[in-house]
């Protein structure tokens, strides 16, 4: 298995991602509110770049059953049912909704991954199940770090790099990587005993804070505590029927 880290959207093309499995990393916060709602039984999740577009999408669905969600620099979007904390996207707020979610970084990120084979939506939430729906695959893998702005994200890189040392300790030689993944391993190590630590030093965390999202950070920390993988497939975002896909 071949493993490859991009840092930020910008670092990729659609060639290099195309007949890959792409892991999908916004720690904060659209992977983890992402999974969460699955967690809560949403019924599937359709990501768009921009905020209009959101707004011309929903009004072709159901009201009752779909939900405008999403966030700009953090906060929710006037006139949105939701924002982009995991901590909103409760049972009896996303059970059998359809949301149509656009988020600074993330949900921009996803939408760039048609190329690949498939697109699965990873945080320090799922890691182990990610590495599980890896290994039962077997392709060759792309990271994706949805970063800030196009920027580099210290948290996103971590989780990739608990993500490839996790398969790493399974495959040994079998893991084809650069320095750049075997640098990204290192750090999850220094950091994999105090998440919520790592959330507070990152430029994005620090900024969560100041405006009132504390309490994400430390959801958004919670290793393995759901054992979903979301998957993007053909412009949506839902549970696959198997754990092969």
């Amino acid at each position: 298995m071949k493993l490859e880290l991009f840092l930020t959207p910008k670092d990729f093309t659609p060639e290099q991602i195309k007949g890959k499995a792409a892991v999908v990393i916004d720690v904060l916060r659209a992977s983890t509110t992402i999974i969460t709602a699955f967690q809560n039984q949403c019924r599937q999740i359709i990501p768009v770049a921009e905020v209009e577009a959101a707004r011309n999408l929903i009004a072709l669905q159901s009201k009752t059953t779909t939900l405008l969600c999403g966030e700009r620099h953090g906060r929710k979007i006037e006139g949105f049912h939701l924002g982009n904390s995991p901590l909103e996207y409760t049972l009896e707020n996303v059970r059998n909704k359809t949301l149509i979610f656009t988020s600074t970084n993330g949900s921009r990120l996803l939408t760039k991954t048609q190329p690949a084979t498939v697109s699965m939506v990873a945080s320090f939430v799922n890691v182990s199940k990610i590495v599980e729906f890896l290994l039962k695959i077997d392709a060759d893998v792309a990271i994706l770090c949805a970063g800030s702005y196009d920027k580099f994200s210290f948290e996103d890189t971590v989780c990739a790099g608990m993500i490839a040392a996790k398969l790493f300790k399974v495959l040994t030689k079998k893991l084809e990587f650069s320095d750049l993944e075997l640098a990204a391993m290192l750090l999850s190590q220094k950091f994999e005993n105090d998440i919520v630590k790592m959330l507070r030093l990152s430029r994005h965390g620090r900024y969560l804070i100041s405006i009132g999202f504390m309490k994400d950070l430390v959801a958004c920390a919670n290793v393995d505590s759901i054992d979903l993988v979301p998957v993007f497939y053909k412009g949506v975002i839902a549970l696959p029927k198997s754990d092969y896909l």
